[in-house]
């Protein structure tokens, strides 16, 4: 989970406009759990914050082509399954703070005392 400031921050560096983030996007999540004698499927509905927003044609082509360098250069230096190891493991975290609400309270202090430590060592 992204935090204000960051978000704010990237809106403001590719001119974006969060103009309703109040939507949320709902979809069924299926379980199968295969055991010896059958296979059981459990469904939950998940939601997930939506947004709307306005983003310039030319911002919007600068964002696709900078994602589009740098997947080009881990698949030109083979690091592509590190960087979707990377990448999954971080949504793998994220799905389990927005699962248990005490864990994402627990990583905020985190990150914050990890700011204050890097903003001490600045001085």
């Amino acid at each position: 989970m992204i935090d204000k400031d960051s978000l704010q921050k990237f809106c403001n560096n590719h001119q974006i406009k969060i103009i309703d983030d109040k939507k949320q996007k709902y979809y069924v999540e299926r379980d199968y759990l295969n055991s010896f004698y059958n296979l059981d499927i459990q469904c939950s509905i998940k939601s997930e914050e939506l947004y709307t927003i306005e983003i310039t044609k030319n911002e919007m082509n600068n964002i696709v082509s900078f994602e589009e360098q740098v997947y080009r250069c881990m698949n030109q230096y083979g690091h592509v399954d590190l960087f979707q190891m990377l990448l999954d493991k971080n949504k793998e975290e994220e799905s389990i703070r927005s699962k248990y609400p005490a864990i994402q309270k627990l990583y905020d202090q985190y990150k914050m005392m990890l700011n204050l430590v890097k903003s001490s060592e600045l001085k």
